[in-house]
Protein backbone atom coordinates (compact mmCIF):
# COMPACT_ATOMS: atom_id res chain seq x y z
CA UNK A 1 0.00 0.00 0.00
CA UNK A 2 1.15 3.31 -0.77
CA UNK A 3 2.59 5.11 2.27
CA UNK A 4 0.80 8.52 1.26
CA UNK A 5 -2.57 6.45 1.50
CA UNK A 6 -1.69 5.13 4.83
CA UNK A 7 -2.79 8.17 6.97
CA UNK A 8 -6.00 8.48 5.26
CA UNK A 9 -6.94 5.02 5.48
CA UNK A 10 -6.29 5.54 9.53
CA UNK A 11 -8.60 8.68 9.41
CA UNK A 12 -11.34 7.18 7.90
CA UNK A 13 -11.23 3.77 10.13
CA UNK A 14 -11.04 6.55 12.91
CA UNK A 15 -13.92 8.16 11.81
CA UNK A 16 -15.88 4.95 11.43
CA UNK A 17 -15.04 3.80 14.93
CA UNK A 18 -16.36 7.69 16.39
CA UNK A 19 -19.68 7.18 14.29
CA UNK A 20 -20.53 3.67 15.20
CA UNK A 21 -18.90 3.54 18.50
CA UNK A 22 -16.50 0.90 18.42
CA UNK A 23 -14.25 0.39 21.43
CA UNK A 24 -11.85 -2.78 20.17
CA UNK A 25 -11.14 -6.43 22.15
CA UNK A 26 -12.11 -6.01 25.95
CA UNK A 27 -10.70 -8.78 27.71
CA UNK A 28 -13.86 -10.80 28.34
CA UNK A 29 -14.48 -10.52 24.97
CA UNK A 30 -14.43 -14.55 23.83
CA UNK A 31 -13.79 -15.78 20.31
CA UNK A 32 -16.70 -16.67 18.61
CA UNK A 33 -18.40 -17.71 14.94
CA UNK A 34 -21.57 -16.23 14.28
CA UNK A 35 -23.52 -18.46 11.44
CA UNK A 36 -26.07 -16.10 9.49
CA UNK A 37 -27.93 -16.99 7.10
CA UNK A 38 -28.38 -14.27 3.68
CA UNK A 39 -28.69 -13.95 0.40
CA UNK A 40 -24.97 -13.97 -0.23
CA UNK A 41 -21.25 -13.28 1.66
CA UNK A 42 -19.99 -10.76 -0.27
CA UNK A 43 -23.44 -8.27 0.18
CA UNK A 44 -23.49 -9.38 4.09
CA UNK A 45 -20.20 -8.01 4.58
CA UNK A 46 -20.83 -5.10 2.26
CA UNK A 47 -23.79 -3.90 4.22
CA UNK A 48 -22.95 -5.26 7.34
CA UNK A 49 -20.14 -7.44 8.31
CA UNK A 50 -17.36 -5.30 7.37
CA UNK A 51 -17.94 -2.76 10.01
CA UNK A 52 -19.11 -5.12 12.45
CA UNK A 53 -16.61 -7.49 12.98
CA UNK A 54 -13.99 -4.35 12.55
CA UNK A 55 -15.38 -2.96 15.80
CA UNK A 56 -15.51 -6.61 16.91
CA UNK A 57 -12.22 -7.98 16.24
CA UNK A 58 -13.03 -11.42 18.18
CA UNK A 59 -16.23 -12.51 15.98
CA UNK A 60 -16.08 -14.76 13.15
CA UNK A 61 -19.10 -14.06 10.41
CA UNK A 62 -20.00 -17.64 8.36
CA UNK A 63 -22.60 -17.22 6.08
CA UNK A 64 -24.82 -19.26 4.76
CA UNK A 65 -25.61 -17.95 1.15
CA UNK A 66 -29.55 -18.39 0.38
CA UNK A 67 -29.10 -17.59 -2.96
CA UNK A 68 -27.90 -21.05 -3.55
CA UNK A 69 -30.65 -22.88 -2.88
CA UNK A 70 -33.34 -19.94 -4.07
CA UNK A 71 -31.89 -21.11 -7.57
CA UNK A 72 -33.09 -24.58 -7.32
CA UNK A 73 -36.50 -23.69 -5.51
CA UNK A 74 -37.05 -23.20 -1.50
CA UNK A 75 -39.88 -24.07 -0.04
CA UNK A 76 -40.23 -23.19 3.82
CA UNK A 77 -40.09 -27.01 5.04
CA UNK A 78 -36.70 -26.65 3.09
CA UNK A 79 -35.76 -23.38 4.60
CA UNK A 80 -36.68 -25.50 7.82
CA UNK A 81 -34.96 -28.58 7.10
CA UNK A 82 -31.77 -26.11 6.23
CA UNK A 83 -32.34 -24.53 9.80
CA UNK A 84 -31.95 -27.95 11.62
CA UNK A 85 -28.94 -28.71 9.44
CA UNK A 86 -26.97 -25.54 9.69
CA UNK A 87 -27.79 -24.68 13.30
CA UNK A 88 -27.43 -20.92 12.50
CA UNK A 89 -27.56 -17.86 15.18
CA UNK A 90 -29.51 -15.92 12.68
CA UNK A 91 -31.81 -16.49 10.36
CA UNK A 92 -33.14 -13.60 7.38
CA UNK A 93 -36.48 -13.36 5.67
CA UNK A 94 -38.53 -16.18 7.25
CA UNK A 95 -42.31 -16.70 7.39
CA UNK A 96 -42.37 -14.96 10.96
CA UNK A 97 -46.00 -15.71 12.39
CA UNK A 98 -45.24 -19.31 11.02
CA UNK A 99 -42.21 -19.25 12.63
CA UNK A 100 -43.13 -17.78 15.95
CA UNK A 101 -45.95 -20.03 16.61
CA UNK A 102 -43.68 -23.08 16.14
CA UNK A 103 -41.10 -21.39 18.86
CA UNK A 104 -38.19 -21.35 16.35
CA UNK A 105 -37.68 -17.15 17.29
CA UNK A 106 -36.18 -15.61 20.43
CA UNK A 107 -38.11 -12.71 21.50
CA UNK A 108 -36.70 -9.91 21.52
CA UNK A 109 -38.40 -7.43 23.60
CA UNK A 110 -36.50 -8.14 26.79
CA UNK A 111 -33.69 -7.11 24.90
CA UNK A 112 -34.90 -3.90 23.12
CA UNK A 113 -35.69 -2.70 26.77
CA UNK A 114 -31.97 -2.52 27.48
CA UNK A 115 -30.87 -1.45 23.78
CA UNK A 116 -29.05 2.01 23.47
CA UNK A 117 -28.56 1.22 20.09
CA UNK A 118 -31.91 0.41 18.38
CA UNK A 119 -34.71 3.44 19.03
CA UNK A 120 -38.25 1.95 17.95
CA UNK A 121 -39.62 5.21 18.63
CA UNK A 122 -37.73 6.68 15.74
CA UNK A 123 -38.73 3.48 13.38
CA UNK A 124 -41.36 3.59 10.52
CA UNK A 125 -44.54 2.49 12.90
CA UNK A 126 -46.36 0.72 10.45
CA UNK A 127 -43.48 -1.38 10.33
CA UNK A 128 -42.99 -2.45 14.11
CA UNK A 129 -46.71 -2.93 14.22
CA UNK A 130 -46.89 -5.07 11.53
CA UNK A 131 -44.14 -7.25 12.73
CA UNK A 132 -45.64 -7.12 16.61
CA UNK A 133 -48.70 -8.31 14.81
CA UNK A 134 -47.23 -11.39 13.72
CA UNK A 135 -45.24 -11.93 16.36
CA UNK A 136 -48.52 -12.59 18.09
CA UNK A 137 -47.63 -8.54 20.44
CA UNK A 138 -43.69 -9.31 20.41
CA UNK A 139 -41.17 -8.71 18.39
CA UNK A 140 -39.01 -11.58 17.26
CA UNK A 141 -38.00 -9.79 14.13
CA UNK A 142 -36.26 -6.56 12.55
CA UNK A 143 -35.53 -5.24 9.37
CA UNK A 144 -33.35 -1.94 9.33
CA UNK A 145 -35.03 -1.66 5.66
CA UNK A 146 -38.35 -2.17 4.17
CA UNK A 147 -39.61 -1.94 0.42
CA UNK A 148 -42.83 -0.52 -1.04
CA UNK A 149 -44.32 0.96 -4.48
CA UNK A 150 -45.73 4.56 -5.16
CA UNK A 151 -47.28 5.44 -8.70
CA UNK A 152 -45.05 7.85 -10.25
CA UNK A 153 -47.00 10.20 -12.42
CA UNK A 154 -46.24 12.40 -15.41
CA UNK A 155 -47.72 15.70 -14.46
CA UNK A 156 -46.36 17.88 -17.76
CA UNK A 157 -48.28 15.02 -19.96
CA UNK A 158 -51.71 15.44 -17.31
CA UNK A 159 -51.13 18.97 -17.78
CA UNK A 160 -50.81 18.65 -21.43
CA UNK A 161 -53.81 16.05 -21.92
CA UNK A 162 -56.04 18.43 -19.19
CA UNK A 163 -56.33 15.33 -17.14
CA UNK A 164 -56.69 15.52 -13.43
CA UNK A 165 -53.53 13.84 -11.51
CA UNK A 166 -53.60 10.85 -9.29
CA UNK A 167 -54.32 11.17 -5.75
CA UNK A 168 -53.45 9.33 -2.59
CA UNK A 169 -55.27 5.93 -1.97
CA UNK A 170 -56.70 5.63 -5.28
CA UNK A 171 -58.02 1.78 -6.31
CA UNK A 172 -56.58 0.01 -9.11
CA UNK A 173 -59.75 0.14 -11.00
CA UNK A 174 -59.63 4.35 -10.17
CA UNK A 175 -55.82 4.43 -12.11
CA UNK A 176 -56.76 2.20 -15.14
CA UNK A 177 -59.58 4.71 -15.51
CA UNK A 178 -57.15 7.31 -15.77
CA UNK A 179 -55.41 5.55 -17.98
CA UNK A 180 -57.90 4.81 -20.08
CA UNK A 181 -58.24 8.79 -21.10
CA UNK A 182 -55.23 9.40 -22.28
CA UNK A 183 -55.67 6.35 -24.89
CA UNK A 184 -58.97 7.76 -25.78
CA UNK A 185 -57.96 11.82 -26.01
CA UNK A 186 -58.44 12.86 -29.38
CA UNK A 187 -54.86 14.84 -28.46
CA UNK A 188 -53.25 11.08 -28.36
CA UNK A 189 -51.34 10.23 -32.04
CA UNK A 190 -51.05 6.79 -30.87
CA UNK A 191 -47.18 7.07 -28.82
CA UNK A 192 -48.54 8.25 -25.78
CA UNK A 193 -49.77 5.55 -22.90
CA UNK A 194 -51.60 5.95 -19.70
CA UNK A 195 -50.07 3.45 -17.09
CA UNK A 196 -46.71 1.04 -18.04
CA UNK A 197 -45.69 -2.20 -16.59
CA UNK A 198 -42.42 -3.02 -16.37
CA UNK A 199 -42.87 -6.57 -17.36
CA UNK A 200 -42.87 -8.13 -19.96
CA UNK A 201 -45.52 -10.95 -19.00
CA UNK A 202 -48.89 -9.27 -18.46
CA UNK A 203 -50.19 -11.44 -15.86
CA UNK A 204 -47.88 -10.09 -13.74
CA UNK A 205 -49.82 -6.91 -13.79
CA UNK A 206 -53.01 -9.15 -13.15
CA UNK A 207 -51.06 -10.62 -9.76
CA UNK A 208 -50.42 -7.13 -8.38
CA UNK A 209 -54.08 -6.16 -8.71
CA UNK A 210 -55.03 -9.54 -7.40
CA UNK A 211 -53.04 -9.34 -4.68
CA UNK A 212 -53.73 -5.63 -3.47
CA UNK A 213 -57.38 -7.10 -3.59
CA UNK A 214 -56.79 -9.31 -1.10
CA UNK A 215 -57.42 -12.24 -3.76
CA UNK A 216 -55.66 -15.54 -3.96
CA UNK A 217 -55.03 -18.30 -6.62
CA UNK A 218 -56.10 -21.00 -4.57
CA UNK A 219 -58.31 -21.89 -0.96
CA UNK A 220 -56.68 -20.63 2.85
CA UNK A 221 -54.84 -24.53 2.57
CA UNK A 222 -53.41 -24.19 -0.98
CA UNK A 223 -54.80 -27.29 -2.67
CA UNK A 224 -57.50 -26.12 -4.47
CA UNK A 225 -56.94 -23.28 -7.55
CA UNK A 226 -59.85 -20.77 -7.38
CA UNK A 227 -58.83 -18.67 -10.59
CA UNK A 228 -62.54 -19.34 -12.44
CA UNK A 229 -64.19 -16.31 -9.85
CA UNK A 230 -66.16 -13.23 -10.68
CA UNK A 231 -63.26 -11.05 -8.83
CA UNK A 232 -60.37 -12.86 -10.90
CA UNK A 233 -62.65 -12.21 -13.76
CA UNK A 234 -63.22 -8.51 -13.18
CA UNK A 235 -59.54 -8.27 -12.80
CA UNK A 236 -58.15 -9.86 -15.66
CA UNK A 237 -60.87 -8.13 -17.76
CA UNK A 238 -59.83 -4.51 -16.55
CA UNK A 239 -56.26 -5.51 -17.47
CA UNK A 240 -57.02 -6.96 -20.70
CA UNK A 241 -59.45 -3.86 -22.01
CA UNK A 242 -56.76 -1.64 -20.80
CA UNK A 243 -54.18 -3.10 -23.37
CA UNK A 244 -56.81 -3.54 -25.58
CA UNK A 245 -57.53 -0.22 -25.34
CA UNK A 246 -54.14 1.15 -25.66
CA UNK A 247 -54.28 2.45 -22.02
CA UNK A 248 -51.99 -0.38 -21.07
CA UNK A 249 -48.00 -0.84 -22.08
CA UNK A 250 -45.93 -3.64 -20.82
CA UNK A 251 -42.25 -4.48 -22.21
CA UNK A 252 -42.30 -5.78 -25.73
CA UNK A 253 -40.39 -9.07 -26.50
CA UNK A 254 -37.98 -6.46 -29.43
CA UNK A 255 -37.33 -4.26 -26.37
CA UNK A 256 -34.37 -6.09 -25.00
CA UNK A 257 -32.64 -6.17 -28.34
CA UNK A 258 -32.93 -2.66 -28.86
CA UNK A 259 -30.30 -2.19 -25.77
CA UNK A 260 -30.95 -1.01 -22.36
CA UNK A 261 -34.74 -1.19 -21.40
CA UNK A 262 -33.84 1.78 -19.52
CA UNK A 263 -33.86 3.83 -22.43
CA UNK A 264 -36.77 2.05 -23.95
CA UNK A 265 -39.05 2.60 -20.32
CA UNK A 266 -41.94 4.84 -21.98
CA UNK A 267 -42.18 6.25 -18.79
CA UNK A 268 -38.55 7.34 -18.12
CA UNK A 269 -39.06 8.57 -22.39
CA UNK A 270 -41.91 10.85 -21.04
CA UNK A 271 -44.70 8.50 -23.28
CA UNK A 272 -46.19 6.97 -20.26
CA UNK A 273 -48.46 9.22 -17.88
CA UNK A 274 -48.03 6.49 -14.56
CA UNK A 275 -46.02 3.49 -13.51
CA UNK A 276 -46.26 1.71 -10.28
CA UNK A 277 -42.47 1.36 -8.88
CA UNK A 278 -40.48 0.67 -5.83
CA UNK A 279 -38.12 3.65 -4.71
CA UNK A 280 -35.31 3.32 -7.20
CA UNK A 281 -37.44 4.76 -9.91
CA UNK A 282 -36.21 8.08 -7.87
CA UNK A 283 -32.84 7.72 -8.92
CA UNK A 284 -33.45 7.55 -13.12
CA UNK A 285 -36.36 10.32 -12.80
CA UNK A 286 -32.98 12.84 -11.80
CA UNK A 287 -32.30 13.69 -15.06
CA UNK A 288 -35.45 13.73 -17.16
CA UNK A 289 -37.18 16.75 -18.95
CA UNK A 290 -40.61 16.88 -17.52
CA UNK A 291 -41.95 17.36 -14.07
CA UNK A 292 -43.30 14.62 -11.92
CA UNK A 293 -44.67 13.94 -9.04
CA UNK A 294 -45.54 10.51 -6.62
CA UNK A 295 -48.66 9.08 -4.93
CA UNK A 296 -49.41 6.25 -3.01
CA UNK A 297 -49.54 2.71 -4.86
CA UNK A 298 -53.03 1.89 -5.32
CA UNK A 299 -54.80 0.13 -3.08
CA UNK A 300 -57.64 -1.84 -1.91
CA UNK A 301 -60.97 0.43 -1.35
CA UNK A 302 -61.78 -2.21 1.08
CA UNK A 303 -58.43 -1.38 3.28
CA UNK A 304 -57.17 1.86 1.93
CA UNK A 305 -53.95 2.28 4.80
CA UNK A 306 -52.80 -0.76 3.34
CA UNK A 307 -49.58 -1.87 0.87
CA UNK A 308 -49.88 -4.79 -1.07
CA UNK A 309 -46.00 -4.18 -1.91
CA UNK A 310 -44.66 -3.03 1.36
CA UNK A 311 -42.63 -5.44 3.44
CA UNK A 312 -39.71 -5.49 5.50
CA UNK A 313 -37.04 -6.63 2.98
CA UNK A 314 -34.08 -7.31 5.24
CA UNK A 315 -35.91 -9.18 8.37
CA UNK A 316 -33.34 -11.21 10.80
CA UNK A 317 -34.12 -12.88 13.91
CA UNK A 318 -32.46 -14.96 16.43
CA UNK A 319 -32.70 -18.77 16.35
CA UNK A 320 -33.61 -20.16 19.73
CA UNK A 321 -30.98 -23.11 18.75
CA UNK A 322 -28.24 -20.43 18.46
CA UNK A 323 -25.11 -21.33 21.05
CA UNK A 324 -24.56 -17.56 20.92
CA UNK A 325 -27.37 -15.69 21.48
CA UNK A 326 -25.72 -12.70 23.29
CA UNK A 327 -23.11 -12.47 20.34
CA UNK A 328 -26.02 -13.17 17.70
CA UNK A 329 -27.84 -10.19 19.68
CA UNK A 330 -25.13 -7.97 19.08
CA UNK A 331 -24.82 -8.24 15.84
CA UNK A 332 -28.55 -8.37 15.11
CA UNK A 333 -29.17 -5.21 17.33
CA UNK A 334 -26.28 -3.69 15.19
CA UNK A 335 -27.50 -4.19 11.99
CA UNK A 336 -30.65 -2.29 13.17
CA UNK A 337 -28.71 0.63 15.19
CA UNK A 338 -29.65 4.15 14.42
CA UNK A 339 -25.82 4.93 13.81
CA UNK A 340 -25.90 2.10 11.01
CA UNK A 341 -29.26 3.37 9.71
CA UNK A 342 -27.39 7.09 8.90
CA UNK A 343 -24.01 5.22 6.98
CA UNK A 344 -26.32 3.65 4.62
CA UNK A 345 -28.88 6.37 4.24
CA UNK A 346 -26.19 8.30 2.69
CA UNK A 347 -25.21 5.29 0.63
CA UNK A 348 -28.14 4.05 -0.49
CA UNK A 349 -29.94 0.72 -0.53
CA UNK A 350 -31.02 -0.25 -4.04
CA UNK A 351 -34.96 -0.47 -3.96
CA UNK A 352 -34.91 0.07 -0.32
CA UNK A 353 -35.72 2.61 2.29
CA UNK A 354 -35.02 3.24 5.78
CA UNK A 355 -36.77 2.25 8.77
CA UNK A 356 -35.48 5.11 10.68
CA UNK A 357 -37.46 8.10 9.53
CA UNK A 358 -34.51 10.63 9.98
CA UNK A 359 -32.55 8.60 7.40
CA UNK A 360 -34.48 9.24 4.60
CA UNK A 361 -32.29 10.79 1.67
CA UNK A 362 -33.35 14.41 1.53
CA UNK A 363 -32.84 14.68 -2.33
CA UNK A 364 -35.43 11.91 -2.66
CA UNK A 365 -38.75 14.35 -3.81
CA UNK A 366 -41.80 13.48 -2.12
CA UNK A 367 -40.46 9.98 -0.29
CA UNK A 368 -43.30 10.38 2.09
CA UNK A 369 -45.64 8.54 -0.21
CA UNK A 370 -43.67 5.63 0.76
CA UNK A 371 -43.99 5.65 4.19
CA UNK A 372 -47.89 6.93 3.79
CA UNK A 373 -49.14 2.98 3.57
CA UNK A 374 -48.98 0.09 6.31
CA UNK A 375 -47.85 -3.19 5.43
CA UNK A 376 -51.10 -5.50 4.01
CA UNK A 377 -52.33 -8.06 6.71
CA UNK A 378 -53.60 -10.54 4.01
CA UNK A 379 -52.40 -14.25 4.15
CA UNK A 380 -51.59 -16.17 1.08
CA UNK A 381 -50.74 -19.92 1.20
CA UNK A 382 -47.49 -20.99 -0.12
CA UNK A 383 -47.54 -22.97 -3.14
CA UNK A 384 -44.89 -25.15 -5.31
CA UNK A 385 -42.74 -23.44 -7.44
CA UNK A 386 -43.00 -26.25 -9.65
CA UNK A 387 -46.61 -25.20 -9.91
CA UNK A 388 -46.24 -21.52 -9.89
CA UNK A 389 -43.67 -21.05 -12.82
CA UNK A 390 -45.77 -23.46 -14.97
CA UNK A 391 -48.95 -21.99 -13.96
CA UNK A 392 -48.38 -18.52 -14.72
CA UNK A 393 -46.60 -19.42 -18.28
CA UNK A 394 -50.00 -21.04 -19.09
CA UNK A 395 -51.90 -17.87 -17.77
CA UNK A 396 -49.71 -15.68 -19.70
CA UNK A 397 -50.12 -17.71 -23.12
CA UNK A 398 -54.07 -17.78 -22.53
CA UNK A 399 -53.71 -13.96 -22.19
CA UNK A 400 -52.67 -13.59 -25.37
CA UNK A 401 -54.68 -16.03 -26.74
CA UNK A 402 -57.78 -13.63 -25.72
CA UNK A 403 -55.99 -10.46 -26.92
CA UNK A 404 -55.47 -11.85 -30.08
CA UNK A 405 -59.15 -12.69 -30.07
CA UNK A 406 -58.53 -16.68 -30.48
CA UNK A 407 -60.25 -17.13 -27.03
CA UNK A 408 -63.28 -15.92 -24.79
CA UNK A 409 -62.28 -15.30 -21.32
CA UNK A 410 -65.16 -17.02 -19.74
CA UNK A 411 -63.29 -20.18 -21.56
CA UNK A 412 -59.56 -19.27 -20.38
CA UNK A 413 -61.07 -18.84 -17.02
CA UNK A 414 -62.61 -22.22 -17.21
CA UNK A 415 -59.39 -24.10 -18.89
CA UNK A 416 -57.24 -22.52 -16.56
CA UNK A 417 -58.96 -23.53 -13.50
CA UNK A 418 -58.86 -27.43 -14.86
CA UNK A 419 -55.42 -27.04 -15.89
CA UNK A 420 -54.45 -25.07 -12.63
CA UNK A 421 -55.80 -27.84 -10.63
CA UNK A 422 -53.71 -30.94 -12.59
CA UNK A 423 -50.65 -28.83 -12.35
CA UNK A 424 -51.22 -28.39 -8.49
CA UNK A 425 -52.30 -31.61 -7.80
CA UNK A 426 -49.04 -33.23 -9.55
CA UNK A 427 -46.51 -30.35 -7.62
CA UNK A 428 -48.04 -31.12 -4.13
CA UNK A 429 -47.31 -35.12 -5.15
CA UNK A 430 -43.91 -34.17 -6.18
CA UNK A 431 -43.21 -32.27 -2.97
CA UNK A 432 -41.05 -34.17 -0.86
CA UNK A 433 -42.63 -35.60 2.64
CA UNK A 434 -42.86 -33.49 5.70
Amino acid sequence: MNQKSMPLLTLLLCFICLLTGCTGVKPEDKAMTLKVFYHDQKSFYNLYGKLFTFQNPHVEIEVIALNDYYKKGFSEEMYRELIKKEQPDLIFNFNLQSFVEDGMLVDLEPLLKKSKDVNLERMNNPITAYLRNKGGGHLYGLSPTFQSKALFYNKSLFDQFGIPYPTDHMSWEEVLQLAARFAKSERNGGKTYGYYHNNSHLFWLVKNIAETEGLSLTDAEGKNVMINTPNWKRVFNMVISGTKEGAIYTNQPGDAEKGNLLLENPFIQGRAAMTAEYSYELGYLSDVHFEWGIVTEPVNPAAPNQSASLNPNQLFGIYTGSKNREGAWQLLEYINSEKLAKLNGRTGLSGSLPAYLDSRQSNDKNIEAFYKLSPQDVYFPSLPMEFSTAFEERVQQSMTGVLNGELELDNMLMELDKIGQLKLDQALKNQPAK
